[in-house]
């Protein structure tokens, strides 16, 4: 085994992450490779210093922000928002209706060419016309029940597939043999909408993580004036059998402490995941206080992202993009991911923009600056740390400083941090082991130079 390959095994296993390789095979190269060994106890030493760490808490920004959204953003306009941001739910509850309205239609004597005339009885097709309203009538309210009690729109949805499917094979082979008129063919058309809206519905409902019995929507409780931040810890299990204690696990995680209460509010960031998540949704419709609420759990972690990423004097400006572009799209998130890991893959590509853009200027690019950060005194609480990480990573490529931010400080796991990258797990897996033994080599050579 090579000795690159075996170091990002072990980085992996620092971090609880199950490595690309078998754990023996790791051991067995470890024992006969005093290198790898001494690589090793460096890298477990660094991964204790970046958890040792006070995170540098940056301003509160959730009033400049909330001020910066239009200010003609009226009462009706927010209705409005909301009513777009649900508009699978009115579609559904509409063509339920429009079903329902097709079945009173047929009660009512129109048959759209069920129906001959020139048969009697058993012949004329009157029962198979009654058989037609029922199935209607069903379709079209169990439709609207889905429109409004989501958790039922898989089931509708599975059944209107099916539906769909074997009506539009027998309306096919009718047509061809013409036993079908166009107003029968048309009548079967809300069918097709219904399955569309149904579909939309069901996966709005089973793409996000919601905790159960939780309503953003209605709740009134004043929001707490400060919250706690810290990294999250012990999200992943240890994958080396010898560490079955949490307290081995070095990285950073989101263990739910505690049921989510929405009348509490209280954001932790051990604990708030699932809970901000739940908060971007209430948020996309429509409901300001639960913006507010998203706004002032996730602005640390995004501050200090970019923080890192470009410098402390753009921070501040950079966050406040970040969230006014998540504003702008919060109507389309749908809780496929995490809301922080939508949110911190807003805040790359904004921080990608802002050093694009001063790139094309004549002056130095933003990155890793500690002599800038060092002229400034607006931050004490974990500013040393501030100072210490940055002038650690400024020699690092972009890509491994993004991966050890979001891994080791901001404690997402591998699989998070690749969503929030855009690349496969392997590659975050990768980058972190680089950048691990990037900073070795980097106190290596400090030392050797004093």
């Amino acid at each position: 085994m090579r000795c690159d390959v075996a170091r990002e095994a072990l980085s992996a296993r620092l971090d609880g992450e199950r490595p690309q390789v078998l754990a023996q095979q790791v051991d067995a190269h470890l024992e006969s490779c005093r290198g790898c060994r001494t690589w090793l106890i460096g890298a477990a030493a660094q991964t204790r210093r970046f958890a040792s760490m006070t995170p540098s808490d940056g301003p509160d920004l959730v009033g400049r922000i909330m001020a910066s959204i239009d200010d003609d953003s009226t009462r009706s306009q927010r209705w409005m928002r909301a009513v777009r941001s649900r508009y699978r739910r009115w579609g559904l509850i509409a063509v339920g209706a429009f079903q329902v309205a097709i079945a009173v239609a047929q009660i009512g004597g129109m048959n759209f060419g069920m129906v001959s005339h020139h048969m009697h009885g058993a012949m004329s097709g009157e029962h198979l016309l009654h058989e037609s309203t029922a199935w209607l009538l069903a379709l079209g309210a169990a439709m609207i029940a889905a429109g409004i009690w989501p958790v039922t729109a898989v089931g509708v949805a599975a059944i209107s597939g099916a539906y769909s499917v074997a009506l539009m094979s027998y309306v096919a082979a009718d047509a061809l043999d013409g036993q079908v008129t166009a107003t029968r063919v048309a009548s079967h058309v809300p069918v097709l909408l219904g399955l569309v809206f149904a579909v939309l519905v069901a996966r709005e409902r089973t793409g996000g993580r919601r905790p159960r019995g939780s309503d953003f929507d209605d709740f009134d409780t004043e929001l707490p004036n400060r919250h706690v931040f810290g990294r999250r810890r012990g999200h992943l299990r240890p994958i080396n059998r010898t560490s079955a204690s949490p307290a081995n696990s070095t990285t950073t995680g989101r263990r739910l402490t505690a049921s989510v209460q929405l009348r509490w509010l209280a954001m932790t960031a051990s604990s708030d995941d699932e809970a901000v998540t739940e908060l971007a949704l209430a948020a996309a419709r429509g409901n300001q206080r639960a913006l507010e609420a998203f706004i002032k759990a996730t602005q640390q972690d995004v501050w200090r992202f970019v923080t890192y990423l470009s410098d402390a004097g753009s921070a501040d400006d950079l966050t406040q993009e970040t969230f006014l572009r998540a504003i702008g799209a919060i109507e389309r998130f749908s809780g496929r991911s995490t809301a922080r890991t939508w949110l911190l893959s807003i805040a790359r590509r904004v921080v990608a923009d802002h050093i694009r853009h001063v790139q094309s200027r004549p002056r130095t690019a933003p990155g890793a600056d500690p002599e800038r950060l060092q002229n400034t005194d607006r931050h004490s609480r974990g500013f040393e740390d501030l100072v210490e990480v940055t002038a650690m990573i400024a020699n690092l490529t972009p890509e491994q400083r993004e991966a050890l931010l979001l891994t080791q400080l901001l404690g997402l796991p591998y699989a998070d941090a690749a969503a929030v990258c855009g690349c496969p797990v392997g590659t975050i897996r990768s980058r972190v082991a680089r950048a691990r033994d990037a900073l070795l080599a980097d106190a290596e050579r400090d030392d050797l130079t004093g």
